[in-house]
């Protein structure tokens, strides 16, 4: 049974916003796709495939205590000039560049 404190929109075609005591969420798919913005102050999204997040200026990320990152098999972060720094599932470190400066 449905909360009586919560509004729900919902589609056939599987698409849901719910707005409740604990905060708004908009899902798509029956729920292979999800946002949630709680009251708790907490953002949460799922996808089954992938999210991508693209902007023209520049992506800020300030964390007070921690940044986590997890990649199941691994984690990549590279520059379009070539730079690569690449985690892999065996804990692996591998550094590319064009060109390295030790200080």
């Amino acid at each position: 049974m449905k909360d009586p404190a919560a509004k729900y929109l919902k589609v056939v075609s599987g698409q849901e916003v719910n707005l409740s005591p604990k905060g708004i969420v908009v899902q798509c798919c029956d729920g292979a796709v999800k946002i949630e913005v709680l009251k708790n102050g907490k953002i949460n999204l799922y996808a089954q495939d992938e999210i991508v997040i693209s902007v023209k200026g520049e992506i800020n990320v300030d964390a007070k205590r921690m940044v986590k990152m997890l990649g199941g098999k691994a984690i990549q972060i590279g520059s379009v000039k070539g730079g690569r720094l690449i985690l892999d599932k065996k804990g692996n470190i591998v550094v590319t560049g064009v060109e390295a400066r030790m200080n």
